[in-house]
């Protein structure tokens, strides 16, 4: 955010008294250099307990049972060589863990993936190929490389954050902070392998702007989540950035529309396999 500041100007018709101007100097000063530093301080009626904060994460994921977004996606795939602008996306999640993505270009779908939480299908139509088997995240990233559980996937569309990998009892050992250089809330949670979960927040919303998933000092996981948007109980970023840090891989969604609490139909979280159509059992 730019910063204006506008200094006065004193009539020399006027003088006033050495000491005033010291001191009002002094003050402009300081006002610049913590503007010019990024120093956002704490309000005064932010949230000061870390209960208190996830209690409200947890109150809007339970009012945001499910969305439907559409979207343009950008993917980067170093280890498979893919690399997609501007991709049309449809998007239906739903609790805990339910998915339907397809892929689309000039309005015809090329790909579709759907998961009930613990089967996976998806159907290649370029190819005429399904697939088919148990709901990893590696079988969950074959249409993009999102490279996250279902469940926390369909977290952060709902407006959360992933919680699949984080130790046992972390509401209780979660810290909250405050990040002056963004003036946002900033929460730190230990992982089970040993790391740390960060989480940005944006103030007043807690929209869920930033998340960094870190192990011996190494970034291993990022995401972010810019512009948010508020239609009704819902909250959403526009624009949302994963990536996988280690494997090289980059996924951006920008929304276009965004529909909350629709009551999907349970059966679009199935694919069953076409006629015709080759079958290959990633379970194997």
């Amino acid at each position: 955010m730019n910063h204006r500041y506008v200094i006065g100007v004193y009539s020399l018709a006027c003088p006033r008294p050495a000491f005033t101007f010291v001191a009002t100097l002094v003050v402009l000063v300081s006002l610049l250099v913590s503007a010019c530093s990024g120093s956002i301080k704490r309000p005064d009626d932010a949230l000061t307990s870390t209960r208190d904060v996830v209690a409200a994460i947890d109150s809007r994921l339970e009012a945001v049972q499910d969305v439907r977004i559409a979207a343009k996606v950008d993917y980067y795939d170093e280890e498979r060589g893919e690399r997609v602008v501007a991709r049309d996306v449809s998007l239906s999640a739903a609790a805990p863990a339910s998915l339907r993505v397809t892929l689309s270009s000039f309005d015809k779908a090329l790909a579709s993936l759907a998961s009930d939480g613990t089967d996976f299908s998806m159907l290649n139509l370029q190819e005429n190929v399904y697939y088919h088997g148990p709901a990893t995240v590696e079988n969950l990233s074959q249409l993009f490389p999102l490279f996250l559980s279902g469940a926390d996937f369909v977290r952060v569309l709902r407006g959360g954050f992933p919680i699949e990998l984080l130790a046992d009892g972390w509401r209780e050992k979660t810290e909250l902070g405050w990040n002056q250089e963004t003036g946002r809330y900033r929460l730190e949670v230990a992982t089970v392998d040993g790391g740390l979960q960060l989480v940005e927040l944006t103030y007043p919303e807690l929209g869920v702007a930033q998340i960094e998933i870190k192990k011996d000092g190494e970034s291993l996981y990022t995401y972010e989540g810019k512009d948010f948007q508020s239609p009704g109980v819902a909250l959403f970023p526009v624009k949302s950035r994963f990536t996988l840090v280690e494997r090289d891989t980059d996924v951006t969604l920008r929304v276009e529309g965004f529909d909350a609490n629709v009551e999907p139909n349970e059966r679009i979280f199935k694919i069953p396999p076409p006629a015709g159509a080759k079958v290959v059992d990633l379970s194997l």
